[in-house]
């Protein structure tokens, strides 16, 4: 029996880059980000537009008004919890499904988030300070990393396979993978993939203390994957969604359709727990792995969405496996596109993977490749490679989404446009 093939049929995006599927591609274009300068941490950070979560207190919150949610509902929800149902209401509308249909057996969620370490620390603080009367019952609920899965499956009373994914900033590249799995063995005919960071200051600042994060105070140059000066990535959150659906009942139901998802693959570098193996090993196999899977060459492939974050060791790993890879590129073929959409969106954390698959479905729908803002001076590693730095016009075929993580985790993703 052959496998049942896979389609993208609907997304929902909640992000600095901005809330719309017209917005971002207007931003995408003219290579426009939505960062600003933290000036009491000197850090610049992403800013999500028409939302004001910063409050501790739910009842504070400002967001947009069609979105209105009941008190005792918000009361669970960290920020990411409510980026996301915004983002799941408007990829149910893209794909032009009822709420309800998320309530058969044959639906499933799967979800990538770190959680709020804001909620967890305010939480444990009043747990000791002030005793278990004083805690709120929704406190664990509200912190950990299942907190997607735990609220949205029972916000949109999802009977079907639900999980959490935590694999660093390949979390929802791990998500996607597995929920393609769940409709080509049969086991879902829909799959929704969310993914949402808070986006704040407890989630971000952590990175400055690992000299990660872009020391520049210039919001209009701190991200900068691939040039010589990159110092650091530009840490921003959200809320994303993406809807998988089986062919067959994306044609049935004549649904609009962005693109294939035909195939996938993840790997380790076996390397360390943080940095990259220096090569880029583990993420090359991967790639090699997912276009095996997916029937494809590197020949056939139009474009490369690069994980390349801003760091000095991640970008350069990624772009060794890249000159590896495209040895194999037929010398009658035009060299393939690459770039770092990061520029723009700054690092999303465990959302980056499903937010630059939207970007992908974006590009081979609407005939546009992103440009890798921000580059001065291109690292001399990377000469070779056909990175973009102007977004570009053009017909888009296959397209490869590469992610990586801590403990040397990677996933690549491939899409191509429907036949």
């Amino acid at each position: 029996m052959p496998k049942r093939r896979v389609v993208v049929t609907g997304l929902g995006l909640v992000t600095s880059i901005g809330n719309s599927k017209n917005t971002v591609i207007s931003n995408l274009k003219r290579l426009n980000c939505n960062f600003k300068l933290a000036n009491n941490v000197n850090r610049v950070i992403g800013i999500v537009k028409s939302y004001n979560l910063s409050s501790l207190d739910t009842k504070d919150w400002v967001y947009p008004k069609k979105y209105k949610l009941k008190p005792d509902v918000l009361k669970s929800l960290a920020p990411q919890g409510l980026y996301c149902y915004c983002s799941t209401i408007d990829a149910l509308s893209d794909a032009g499904m009822d709420i309800k249909i998320l309530n058969s057996p044959r639906v499933g969620l799967f979800t990538a988030s770190a959680g709020s370490p804001r909620n967890l620390l305010y939480n444990l603080n009043r747990l000791i300070n002030q005793g278990v009367s004083k805690c709120s019952p929704f406190g664990m609920i509200i912190s950990i990393s299942g907190t997607l899965t735990f609220n949205l499956v029972s916000l949109f009373k999802v009977k079907g396979a639900s999980c959490c994914f935590v694999s660093a900033c390949s979390s929802s590249g791990h998500a996607l993978g597995y929920a393609y799995n769940e409709i080509v063995d049969g086991s879902q005919d829909i799959m929704l993939v969310v993914s949402g960071e808070d986006g704040d200051l407890e989630t971000i600042l952590p990175f400055a203390g690992m000299r990660a994060l872009s020391t520049n105070p210039d919001p209009g140059l701190a991200s900068k994957p691939f040039d010589r000066k990159r110092n650091g990535f530009v840490g921003s959150g959200g809320g994303v969604t993406l809807i998988l659906e089986s062919l067959y009942f994306a044609k049935k139901r004549k649904a609009f359709i962005y693109s294939e998802f035909i195939g996938w693959s993840k790997t380790s570098d076996g390397f360390h727990k943080v940095a990259p193996e220096p090569n880029g090993e583990g993420l090359y196999r991967c790639i090699t792995s997912a276009l095996k899977n997916s029937n494809t060459t590197v020949g056939d492939i139009s474009y490369i969405n690069a994980h390349a974050t801003s760091t000095s060791v991640g970008d350069l790993a990624e772009i060794k496996a890249l000159r590896k890879l495209l040895r194999f590129v037929p010398k009658k073929q035009n060299k393939l596109y690459i770039s770092s959409t990061k520029g723009l969106t700054g690092h999303c954390l465990s959302m980056a993977s499903v937010l630059e698959t939207c970007i992908c479905m974006l590009s081979i729908r609407y005939g546009f490749i992103v440009g890798a803002a921000n580059i001065s001076n291109l690292d001399k590693n990377a000469l070779n490679l056909n990175i973009i730095r102007k977004s570009l016009t053009c017909s888009v075929s296959t397209v490869i989404n590469t992610s990586s993580g801590f403990g040397g985790s990677n996933t690549c993703l491939v899409f191509k446009k429907l036949q």
